[in-house]
């Protein structure tokens, strides 16, 4: 929100410097601002309900957002070096590929799909019992897969454009989103336009994955504890609100708070995102697949109840016996690489 701000104002000068988000980040006020607003947004959409706070603002904001990362993309393809960053993208250089970078890829699906935050759950249990269940998971997959190829073909090429094909100094996070991206778009034409716009996708793709996180919680306080749905957003809010502030005064003020080489944001992403998620998904598996009544059966009835399960056998074997031992693996080599970055 802050660069986008910058850029849409015309004053991108300042994300230039490479110190510029080091030193944003460990303000002990404006970071915390931002948060502050970003919040609200999400607890105001969500305190409209699903049907008229997330459906109405995702089936307005998500095609939009597609919309402008197709041309986003097709303009850096266009650039000067473009079409070699296209054939980096898309030509695989199978030396380079190993079990630790697979696993790594795996282990993104957390993300990607919301697997084991809830959030799929959630939203399942709003649909209706016409809509077919199968069609959806694999629409869901397709259209994940789909945005994310999309930010590649923006990303990958622009830099190359940038920098003549050198990938040795391609950074990954939030070092290519905010040091190394600002620096692009200066290389372009009408790059504060796009800088603007590059930004503005990113905000709206982050609000997209806090309403649906916001919703979970929300959800299951409604249903546990028969709340209003102000009641239940005004508590995930102040929840939220307060870990928020821990991760913001983690880079200022509670900066000397760190485990090994980890500050407060690392750690809480590094227990979520690499071993707490791939536990919640690897028990759920074990009790869908082995301890619920019926098992797979039970799972296979709801599916069928609307429609063909084409995929029926497959599931059956996915879930009993392939989808844990991969799991398993997952969790196992994500707690390995969390213990050595500390």
């Amino acid at each position: 929100m802050n660069y986008g701000t910058l850029y849409i104002t015309g004053n991108e000068s300042p994300a230039l410097n490479p110190d510029f988000f080091q030193t944003f980040i460990s303000d002990p006020v404006i970071p915390v601002i931002w948060t502050i607003i970003f919040l609200v947004i999400t607890a105001g959409i969500l305190l409209f309900g699903v049907t008229k706070g997330i459906r109405r603002f995702s089936t307005i904001i998500l095609p939009l957002l597609i919309v402008v990362m197709i041309g986003l993309s097709i303009y850096c393809i266009s650039l000067p070096g473009g079409l070699d960053g296209l054939a980096h993208y898309f030509i695989p250089d199978f030396s380079k590929l190993s079990v630790s970078a697979v696993l790594e890829a795996l282990g993104m699906t957390f993300f990607s799909l919301c697997v084991a935050s809830g959030a799929m759950v959630t939203y399942g249990s709003y649909l209706s019992k016409k809509e077919n269940i199968e069609k959806s998971a694999f629409s869901m997959v397709l259209f994940s897969a789909g945005v994310t190829i999309l930010a590649g073909l923006l990303i990958v090429p622009a830099f190359f454009s940038f920098s003549g094909g050198d990938t040795s100094i391609i950074q990954s996070g939030t070092g290519l989103l905010f040091t190394q991206m600002p620096l692009i778009f200066e290389t372009m034409p009408f790059g504060t336009a796009i800088g603007a716009v590059f930004f503005i996708c990113v905000f709206f793709a982050a609000l997209t994955s806090s309403i649906a996180l916001f919703e979970v919680l929300t959800s299951a306080l409604i249903d546990r504890f028969r709340l209003s749905r102000i009641k239940a957003v005004g508590i995930v809010f102040a929840g939220a609100l307060i870990l928020a502030l821990v991760v913001n005064f983690g880079y200022s003020i509670w900066s000397f708070i760190s485990i090994g080489r980890l500050h407060i944001l690392e750690i809480m992403d590094s227990l979520s995102g690499n071993i707490l998620m791939p536990i919640v998904a690897l028990l759920t598996i074990i009790f869908v697949g082995w301890i619920i009544k019926g098992n797979t059966s039970a799972i296979s009835e709801e599916v069928e109840s609307s429609g063909r399960f084409a995929s029926k056998k497959f599931y059956h074997v996915m879930i009993r016996y392939i989808a844990p031992v991969c799991l398993a693996v997952i969790l196992c080599f994500m707690t390995i690489k969390t213990l050595l970055s500390i």
